[in-house]
């Protein structure tokens, strides 16, 4: 589910992303929209792509933009909704339009008769599907009480590991992280603000110069990534919904270790230390595989 969900997801956002720097927000709206329709999770680059928008353009510019962003976001999901729906089997098609009363329930012997124009109950039922989709995505009060699930502020300490897949009551996969990664991550998204206030104190308020727009874009990705579970989403929520903020936030730590090496006097080893940093990550991931496949568990025939 993850590998094919997440490269599109991925692809779609960082192209919006690239094109809302190259101030093609047409083309950025677009790329937006059709990362969203793989999974709302798309959501992440909002953040980053109204930090974009801050960083170029004045306030009224940016409003105008966004919105110019988010109408061509949203016409692109409707058509791929209309799209979609079109070419899903008539079966299925009908079954969505008798749940919600867009189609009169027919005698067994008689054809469907629809309430109003079939097209008109393709755009209902694209309206309520891509509601159903937002309300199930946020949640409701109360859909928090799973065993397994977790709170967004453990993740970055890959709190609430949960089994992913099971059989035969033996789990097979576990949802853990590289502890690695997720430590450079996590020192990266603490960092990054005492950074950015040095800086501003440094500068004293002056606006932010070119050479910081790729760490706020970073930044806003990783908080923006945090911040629905942190303020709107009530449903119950694991450690894998960090992931989004965990692509950004990998990048960030790249960054600015980059960053403090140039500035320091080891700069003259910097090929040496990244190439470093990547080896440890990579047994970091050699590590853990085990765990994350319970390797040991089932060869000790241990239920878990």
């Amino acid at each position: 589910r993850f590998w094919s969900l997440a490269p599109p997801i991925a692809a779609f956002g960082f192209g919006a992303l690239i094109a809302m720097a190259s101030n093609r927000i047409t083309a950025a709206g677009a790329l937006w929209g059709l990362s969203l329709s793989v999974k709302l999770v798309g959501i992440v680059f909002f953040a980053p792509l109204l930090a974009l928008l801050l960083l170029k353009q004045t306030i009224s510019q940016t409003a105008r933009g966004i919105t110019r962003c988010l109408g061509i976001t949203l016409a692109v999901l409707a058509t791929i909704k209309i799209f979609g729906f079109i070419i899903i089997p008539a079966g299925e098609q009908m079954e969505f339009l008798y749940r919600f009363g867009f189609v009169a329930q027919p005698a067994v012997s008689a054809p469907p008769i629809p309430v109003l124009y079939p097209f008109l109950g393709w755009l209902g039922v694209v309206a309520i599907d891509s509601l159903l989709s937002f309300t199930t995505y946020i949640g409701f009060p109360g859909i928090t009480n799973e065993q397994l699930a977790s709170i967004w502020y453990v993740w970055p300490v890959m709190g609430g590991i949960t089994p992913y897949a099971a059989a035969l009551n033996e789990c097979v996969l576990w949802s853990m992280g590289n502890p690695v990664v997720w430590t450079c991550v996590l020192v990266a998204a603490v960092a990054t603000p005492i950074f950015f206030f040095w800086t501003y104190m440094r500068n004293r308020g002056a606006v932010p110069t070119p050479s910081l727009t790729a760490p706020i874009v970073l930044f806003a990705g990783y908080a923006g990534g945090l911040l629905p579970f942190a303020t709107v989403i009530m449903r119950s929520t694991f450690i894998y919904h960090y992931l989004p903020s965990l692509l950004f936030g990998i990048c960030l730590s790249a960054w600015l270790l980059d960053r403090t090496l140039r500035a320091s006097s080891l700069a003259r080893h910097r090929d040496t230390i990244l190439i470093g940093a990547t080896s440890l990550a990579a047994i970091g991931f050699v590590v853990m595989l085990p765990y994350t496949h319970s390797w040991f568990s089932r060869l000790m025939s241990v239920s878990c």
